[in-house]
């Protein structure tokens, strides 16, 4: 499965992905794709969408949300439409996860789940402070999500402003992931996005 990883600034958000896509037939076999795409789609000059866990799920998204000159408006119905097509994927046969990061806004990020009852979170950098998300299937567990957080702050710490830092710490944070995850590919994409 493919592993993302976001850290938000207050200036930029910078996401990084393998090029990895799963997809779970209905008897719940993992079909892994070596893709030469990433997890990630931009849908405008300031903000894009990551989904992990569904190659499927990830191709409609691309097709629903064509990039646009203009920032979309993430409201209240935008959100509800992620959701569905999130959680039209049963959890019971496949872990899928997606983000949507708006920089044109104040550099938020939020994120949702498949699983039952799972609600929209929201994160932001605090008093120049990164906020860091991360998106992995079933093969890292909330322990090795845990570790990746712990290694992320120790690898930004007191270089959380500077872009540059973070797309290393990012594609470290990937070389780790892929070491506990055999799924996780070794090739990565990034994208960053900037404040107006």
């Amino acid at each position: 499965m493919s592993f993302v990883s976001i850290i938000a600034s207050n200036q930029w958000v910078s996401v990084v992905s393998d090029g990895n896509q799963v997809e779970a037939s209905n008897a719940g076999e993992v079909q892994i794709s070596l893709s030469k795409k990433p997890s990630f789609v931009r849908i405008s000059e300031y903000q894009f969408i990551a989904c992990t866990g569904s190659e499927k799920r990830l191709k409609r998204i691309k097709r629903l949300f064509t990039f646009q000159d203009h920032p979309y408006k993430i409201d209240s119905a935008m959100l509800a439409q992620l959701k569905e097509e999130v959680t039209s994927v049963p959890s019971d046969r496949q872990d899928v996860l997606l983000a949507i990061a708006d920089a044109a806004e104040g550099c938020v990020c939020r994120m949702i789940s498949n699983k039952p009852g799972a609600r929209w979170i929201t994160l932001r950098p605090e008093y120049d402070r990164a906020a860091t998300l991360f998106l992995a299937g079933k093969g890292i567990d909330e322990q090795k999500i845990s570790f990746l957080s712990d290694e992320c702050n120790r690898l930004l710490r007191h270089k959380e402003g500077k872009l540059d830092n973070a797309i290393i710490v990012q594609t470290q944070l990937n070389r780790i992931a892929a070491t506990l995850d055999a799924t996780i590919g070794s090739r990565v994409f990034h994208l960053s996005i900037k404040a107006p």
